[in-house]
């Protein structure tokens, strides 16, 4: 009802004139079209990419880069075949549903859809037409196939290479629990991305590519072309809060080293496979410096994992006002979005809670 109430007062895909609004998705729309125009390398040099989105939008709405690696060129050039606004609605759709099953798939009830829905942040993804629910969905749904279909696991980490801050994790984690199928399906997926995208647009995106990544990382993490409280990683909460490039990034990369070491001992442990799981999941958005507020919405990847762990194997009345309450911190977060990042803080007590749950064991409460 929100979306429709701001797509009718022209705030949302549209303008009052049916024109388009500068969104997220409105580099990828356009990415899409240069690469179907054969010129897909174009798209990282952001003076020509600048130009094609103020000559799209017109001259006082601004412009985003174009970071993603080429294999995303594939997605884009087929949601340009759409008309704009009907490519915004149709990315959104595909990924939410993608997001949905992924989420239904690890939870088991009808409330599982719902209670994504009820996330703020799955609002603000769409309202800004981000991907976070394809980043959401390949998570979730890469945990969920692992112990009984690991080559679909990996193919669905394969295609997480579009986003690879997210992948960092998990190739590491697969190695130290013996999921070396997995591993070789993840490896192998990114490399006939890698190919596709090559014969389809060419090697010169994957020239142009590197300079394109190393601009864009100086722009959001050291010089920061937009609010510090937009980046809801520690980094970006160090900076927040007046620390400088070299002390924030000290800062970040000691806690993501803490809590990288305590995911590979929890999956080297003995125990709840969604425990495991949910620790992945948490972790891969922890140790990442560069995490906007639209990618938090694969937190509820981990909290799903632990939700279902908590059902089946019991749990305390403190652990299930935890979950309560860290679905609540969502919609601060979502308040103070652009001011503080509070994303942070809820990805740092939830870790710890799944931390605690696989270090102790489950409750001797029976399940809830």
């Amino acid at each position: 009802m929100l979306l429709l109430g701001f797509y009718r007062s022209g705030s949302w895909i549209l303008d009052p004139n049916g024109a388009p609004i500068l969104t997220d998705f409105t580099p990828m729309w356009l990415a899409g079209r240069e690469a179907l125009a054969g010129h897909a390398a174009a798209a990282y040099d952001s003076r020509h990419f600048g130009e094609i989105q103020t000559e799209f939008v017109g001259p006082h709405a601004g412009q985003y880069p174009w970071p993603y690696p080429p294999i995303f060129f594939l997605p884009a050039a087929v949601v340009a075949l759409l008309p704009y606004a009907w490519a915004f609605l149709a990315w959104q759709a595909a990924t939410l549903a993608g997001c949905l099953a992924a989420g239904y798939r690890i939870l088991r009830d009808g409330l599982t859809p719902l209670a994504i829905l009820a996330a703020p942040l799955s609002l603000l993804n769409a309202y800004v037409g981000q991907n976070g629910f394809l980043t959401a969905a390949l998570i979730g749904a890469g945990l969920s196939f692992l112990e009984r279909w690991p080559v679909i696991a990996g193919v669905c980490f394969g295609c997480l290479f579009y986003k690879s801050q997210f992948l960092l994790l998990f190739p590491l984690l697969f190695a130290i629990a013996g999921h070396w199928r997995a591993l070789a399906a993840t490896v192998a997926a990114g490399a006939l991305l890698a190919i596709a995208s090559s014969l389809a647009f060419g090697v010169e995106p994957w020239l142009a590519f590197p300079a394109a990544l190393t601009e864009r990382a100086q722009a959001a993490l050291v010089v920061q072309d937009l609010a510090w409280g937009k980046l809801q990683s520690v980094y970006g909460l160090a900076r927040a809060l007046g620390l400088g490039a070299l002390p924030a990034g000290i800062v970040h990369a000691i806690l993501a080293l803490l809590v990288a070491a305590l995911a590979c001992l929890i999956w080297r442990r003995r125990g709840s496979f969604d425990v495991k799981a949910a620790a992945a999941a948490s972790a891969a958005l922890i140790v990442t410096p560069y995490l906007f507020a639209y990618d938090m919405v694969a937190i509820v990847i981990p909290g799903a994992f632990l939700v279902k762990d908590l059902i089946e194997r019991g749990g305390t009345r403190r652990e299930h006002a935890a979950i309560f309450g860290l679905f609540c911190g969502l919609f601060a977060m979502f308040a103070g979005a652009g001011i503080v990042p509070l994303g942070a803080i809820v990805n740092l007590l939830l870790f710890s809670l799944i931390a605690q749950r696989a270090f102790r064991g489950p409750a001797p409460s029976p399940a809830v």
